[in-house]
């Protein structure tokens, strides 16, 4: 059976030089797991702010909406953000 979250020879598994196997490889270079929570919850809260104001109330998600704000939320971390992994 295939485990549609098993990421098991992905880039998106692959771990940070450096950071005793406890950060994803990253385009910043990052290896202490708390420094990265920490950038990743500030894009977090930037991505927040900025689609509160774009979305409407009544507009539908799509998995497009979904795949573009992973992409602004941790683009600049990962190079496989905002991608479908199959």
């Amino acid at each position: 059976m295939n485990d549609r979250y098993d990421t098991t020879g992905r880039r998106q598994a692959k771990l940070e030089p450096g950071s005793e196997a406890s950060v994803l490889t990253n385009l910043l270079g990052i290896t202490d797991p708390a420094e990265m929570a920490g950038v990743e919850l500030a894009l977090l809260s930037q991505l927040y702010d900025a689609v509160i104001e774009s979305v409407r109330v009544d507009q539908r998600i799509s998995v497009t909406d979904l795949l573009k704000w992973h992409r602004r939320w941790l683009g600049n971390l990962y190079n496989w953000a905002g991608q479908c992994s199959e």
